[in-house]
């Protein structure tokens, strides 16, 4: 087992889970990247959020970057995503996962104000 160091702005990393935590429903996060400063300490982490049961429903993927600001635009992926097929096997009506992508589109709003 590997133990890394984590230095990552922590009051950043800390209000993000803060936001996520209004989710108030299962979800799986999934660790793309993790960034390394020279020292091998962690100076980053890049994450994907999904609703838990994403494998078997085709869900929106929710991209962070190492700074934890949401990289996709939600908005138009939430847009897309209820004009696809009812009938397709993956389909699920958006309102069983709407306050997932509500929590996250209000923090994404937020984030673009605070830039």
């Amino acid at each position: 087992m590997v133990f890394l160091k984590i230095l990552i702005e922590t009051t950043t990393i800390l209000e993000l889970f803060e936001e996520i935590k209004k989710i108030k429903q299962d979800i799986w996060i999934q660790i793309l990247t993790v960034y390394l400063d020279k020292n091998d300490n962690v100076s980053g982490i890049e994450f994907k959020i999904t609703p838990v049961g994403s494998f078997y429903h085709d869900y929106i993927f929710v991209s962070f970057d190492e700074k934890g600001k949401i990289t996709n635009d939600l908005k138009e992926n939430i847009e897309t995503y209820n004009e696809q097929d009812k009938e397709d096997d993956f389909y699920l009506d958006f309102k069983v996962v709407k306050n997932f992508y509500q929590t996250l589109m209000n923090l994404q709003n937020k984030q673009k104000n605070n830039n």
